[in-house]
Parts: structure tokens; sequence; C-alpha cells
């Protein structure tokens, strides 16, 4: 395996688990879930939705990897296989791009709230 693709795995990997951290933060302190671009509060009395949600997460995350490691073994099977960083470039640019989305995202909720609480105008 390449060193190329080495640093695309873990980028990929690392990407994906801090997406989970970050969205727990959000939805553990702020009470806030996000799906795409539309941030839903959710109240607290909706415990039981918080597990669910995050097993349900989880649970794409592996589909997600799974269904990227059998489609880079599509580029051994059809003997291409020096170019199979290609086959993950633009998946871990996409999951760069959340985080980055998701980290501002919570930082500007993390002023509002902090602006809340402190009256801070």
């Amino acid at each position: 395996m390449s060193r190329l693709l080495k640093v695309l795995w873990a980028l990929f990997i690392a990407g994906n688990i801090y997406d989970v951290i970050i969205t727990w933060i959000g939805g553990d302190y702020f009470n806030v879930f996000e799906f795409g671009n539309w941030y839903y509060l959710v109240s607290d009395t909706v415990a039981s939705y918080n597990v669910y949600y995050f097993l349900a997460l989880i649970g794409i995350k592996i589909y997600l990897f799974v269904g990227m490691y059998w489609f880079l073994k599509l580029f051994d099977k059809f003997n291409v296989s020096k170019f199979k960083w290609l086959g993950l470039v633009p998946v871990t640019l996409v999951t760069l791009g959340a985080n980055y989305y998701d980290t501002v995202q919570i930082l500007r909720l993390y002023k509002v709230f902090e602006a809340f609480v402190y009256n801070i105008n």
C-alpha cells in the first residue's frame, strides 16, 4: 500500500471519528443535532432519541468504511491498484470539508450560548 493511500485512509478514518465526536458535543452541550445543512434543537425530555441518533450515526459510519474498502478493492480487480488513492481523495475531501463546517457551526453556537448565559453584547 502506498504512503499516500495510508495517509488518505488515516485522514478519512480520523475525520469520521472527529465528526462523531463533534456531533456528540453539539448534542450533549447545546442540544443541537446536525442533519446536512440544518441544525435541529432537541428538547431535554427526549433522552432516548440521543442514543438512537448516535447508534444510527455510528452505523452509517461503519457502512461508509466498508463501502469505501470494497470500492477500493475494485481498483485491484481491474488491475489499476496504483490509482487507488484517486478513489479515496474525493471522499476524504468531503469528510474534511464536513468537519470544518461542523466545527465552525459548533463554535458559532458556543459564542451565541456564551453571550446568552453571560449577557455579553
